[in-house]
């Protein structure tokens, strides 16, 4: 596995999410963190989605 900016991103916000929950952080800032990361995963769906073929022949390592 490739470790990518996506992998950090949402890694991290997971991470954060999960140890604001079991630390009792304010319910506001556990919202942010969720948004934060449902719109992180969205664009990033939307993103593969939309181009699947360049995104194949990138793993490939075709040009």
């Amino acid at each position: 596995m490739k470790l990518t900016t996506d992998l950090v991103a949402v890694g991290g916000l997971s991470v954060a999410l999960i140890a604001g929950v079991f630390m009792g952080a304010p319910s506001e800032l556990l919202t942010g963190i969720a948004g934060g990361l449902s719109g992180y995963l969205s664009k990033t769906a939307v993103n593969h989605f939309e181009n699947p073929h360049e995104i194949a022949r990138e793993n490939k390592g075709e040009k």
